[in-house]
């Protein structure tokens, strides 16, 4: 099952707007890309809602992660990630009505079965973790 929660929050995924794609063409490297959207009918569930927190939005939160490379030796292990600040080559964020950088960022890469990306973002000035797994085939 794909999941996209934001602190408390389970936005879900949608999976025929999402894209990613992994590259392994580089001898003992693994490129991968990720952008990840929210499910909008969930999201509209949600912020229907005036007392939610997410009232404010008006879209689902979109995850991207792009330029990551890492070596094929951490398939099936979690990796940390260095900040996106501090690796001009990786950009990382959640947009939900800006861009909000992701931060204490891990993934695991596991080909032909799902990406899962851990870590915090802040949004409205406000921490909070978020988890992303998204099931899928890997384009390779």
């Amino acid at each position: 099952m794909s999941t996209f929660t934001i602190g408390d929050t389970e936005f879900g995924v949608d999976l025929e707007e999402s894209e990613r794609s992994i590259d392994t063409t580089q001898p003992n490297v693994i490129e991968l890309m990720l952008e990840v959207y929210g499910d909008q009918e969930r999201f509209d569930a949600i912020t229907d809602d005036d007392e939610s927190e997410w009232s404010w939005a008006l879209y689902p939160p979109h995850f991207y992660l792009r330029g990551l490379t890492v070596p094929s030796s951490t398939v099936n292990d979690f990796v940390e990630l260095p900040k996106p600040d501090d690796n001009d080559e990786i950009e990382a964020a959640i947009y939900i009505m800006e861009h909000n950088p992701v931060y204490d960022l891990r993934i695991l890469i596991v080909p032909h079965s799902h990406v899962e990306t851990l870590g915090m973002v802040e949004v409205m000035g406000r921490p909070q973790r978020f988890h992303l797994k998204s099931e899928m085939n890997l384009v390779a």
